[in-house]
C-alpha cells in the first residue's frame, strides 16, 4: 500500500472534519445528537462541571443550541443510545451494542454470586 502524504494543514483539516468540528454547527435536536454520537461511535461522560459537563461539551461544539434534554431524549425516550464502560463511562449509539455484547455477558457472570449474595439489598434498592 502506497503511503499517504499530507501537508500540516491538510492533516490538521482532515482530523477536523473526521471530528465534525468544520463548517456550520448541526440543527438543534436529538437527531443532530444520534448524528453525532454515530459519527464519532461514543462520547465520554464526566460528571465534572466546571464549564460544562464533557458529554454537554462535545455535543454544544457540534449541535446549534443545544441542550441537556436533547441528549435525555436520545437515551431515555427514544432509547436510541445507552451508556457503558469503556475504560470510562460512555454513551454509544444503540448500533454499537452488539459490540459490547460480550463484555455484558461477562461483567454479568462476574457479578451473578455477589447479586445473589445481596439480593435482598440489590432488591431494596
Amino acid at each position: 500500500m502506497k503511503p499517504i502524504r499530507l501537508t500540516k494543514p491538510e492533516a490538521r483539516e482532515f482530523m477536523v472534519r473526521a471530528q465534525l468540528l468544520h463548517g456550520p454547527k448541526l440543527k438543534t435536536g436529538a437527531a443532530s445528537v444520534l448524528k453525532v454520537l454515530e459519527h464519532l461511535r461514543l462520547i465520554q461522560e464526566d460528571p465534572i462541571d466546571v464549564c460544562g459537563a464533557n458529554h454537554e461539551i462535545a455535543l454544544s461544539s457540534r449541535i446549534a443550541d443545544f441542550t441537556p434534554d436533547q441528549l435525555g431524549d436520545v437515551l431515555y425516550v427514544r432509547r436510541r443510545a445507552f451508556e457503558a464502560w469503556s475504560k470510562a463511562l460512555c454513551i454509544l449509539p444503540l448500533s454499537s451494542k452488539p459490540y459490547y455484547e460480550p463484555i455484558f455477558k461477562t461483567m454479568q457472570e462476574r457479578t451473578r454470586e455477589f447479586k445473589e449474595e445481596h439480593k435482598e439489598t440489590i432488591d431494596d434498592i
